[in-house]
């Protein structure tokens, strides 16, 4: 890293975590349940992860108003000031301008290329600590050094259909602590043939979704391929110089396009550069990947708060209730999830579990109390 920088951590913390549902909730959503080690949150582990890389007084987390008051009242090691709260819902992209145009705001006085900024999402899973700390500087770097955006990515470990693939180019390889390529382009969620492909080919990686960039690369990005959205950035950095959140704000804000930063800047950019991270999956958001990264029977099932279990293959029994409430049991299923809350049950085919959104968007509909 260059040590002259100042290098600033934002994470996204703003999805409902709707395909983690039943056990993710619109008040204590995916970041905010216990999933990672120690009983940690998501969030609580990626605060220290964004620690680690910039410090605590320079990692923010970015966040919708439906959980400002959870992430506030979730006892974070951090400045109630660096918990931004968005005034409406914009995707990652709005996020991401949201920080660049805070970031201008609040350090003015410093040059925009000494500006570095780390982008980091709940959604990915470490195994190995001291190894993703280490590629992780290694992007840092790459992105200090060279005026591009930089991608993080995992190579796939099985055909996910539920994620997105990032090609890049084995002959522009740099070995370092991680190895470097140049980006070829980006791939959608495949279907299972298509993933395997990929998988066969060599060159392709999972998506994580996590981003590493100069805040002046980042802003000339947007310049040329989204002169709109820069515009917008620099009307917010103005609005928030003269008093913050307030109506001005909010209205400026609301103009930006709900859509992801893959979809709106990274996809259209020839100037992407990509560094393979230690991760153990960029993705614990859905239910499959709990048979994919936790212990499974031998008959590949995972299976949690003690149900009976037989003559099950390939599926997911997870009673979060707990066996002293109620008793849960599965006969003869095959690649089936099953989810007991206490006030809610979710059974599906497992290929299906993306379209678990369809579920909360229903119930929603029914006003039930249950979302």
């Amino acid at each position: 890293m260059i040590t002259d920088h100042l290098h600033v951590a934002m994470i996204m913390a703003g999805g409902s975590g709707d395909r983690f549902w039943p056990l993710s909730r619109k008040d204590k959503p995916k970041q905010l349940l216990p999933l990672g080690k120690e009983g940690k949150s998501r969030l609580q582990e990626v605060v220290e992860h964004a620690a680690a890389l910039v410090g605590m007084e320079n990692t923010y987390i970015v966040t919708g108003k439906h959980l400002e008051g959870p992430i506030r009242n979730a006892h974070l090691p951090m400045k109630n000031e660096n918990i931004l709260i968005e005034p409406c819902k914009r995707n990652t992209a709005g996020a991401i301008a949201y920080m660049a145009a805070h970031l201008m705001a609040r350090h003015s006085g410093v040059s925009i290329d000494r500006i570095s900024m780390v982008v980091l999402t709940v959604d990915y899973r470490v195994g190995d600590y001291d190894g993703f700390i280490r590629s992780a500087r290694v992007a840092m770097d790459t992105a200090d050094s060279n005026n591009a955006l930089v991608t993080y990515g995992v190579a796939p470990t099985y055909p996910a259909t539920g994620l997105g693939y990032i090609e890049v180019i084995l002959d522009s390889r740099q070995d370092k602590e991680a190895p470097v390529y140049k980006v070829a382009t980006f791939h959608e969620k495949p279907d299972a043939q298509q993933a395997r492909q990929y998988i066969d080919a060599g060159c392709y990686y999972w998506n994580t979704g996590v981003f590493f960039w100069r805040l002046s690369t980042l802003l000339s990005e947007f310049s040329a391929l989204c002169p709109q959205v820069s515009a917008i950035i620099h009307q917010l950095c103005a609005a928030i110089r003269c008093g913050g959140n307030g109506e001005e704000f909010q209205k400026i804000f609301s103009k930006l396009d709900d859509i992801s930063i893959d979809y709106l800047l990274l996809e259209k950019s020839k100037n992407v550069m990509f560094v393979e991270a230690a991760l153990d999956s960029p993705d614990v958001g859905t239910w499959s990947a709990l048979r994919h990264l936790s212990a499974t029977d031998e008959s590949g099932n995972y299976c949690e708060g003690n149900p009976v279990v037989l003559d099950c293959r390939d599926s997911i029994i997870l009673n979060d209730a707990g066996e002293e409430k109620i008793a849960v049991a599965a006969l003869g299923l095959e690649n089936i999830t099953v989810v007991v809350a206490e006030d809610a049950v979710l059974v599906m085919d497992s290929n299906r579990e993306q379209e678990v959104r369809r579920i909360v968007e229903e119930l929603k509909k029914r006003n039930a109390k249950q979302v």
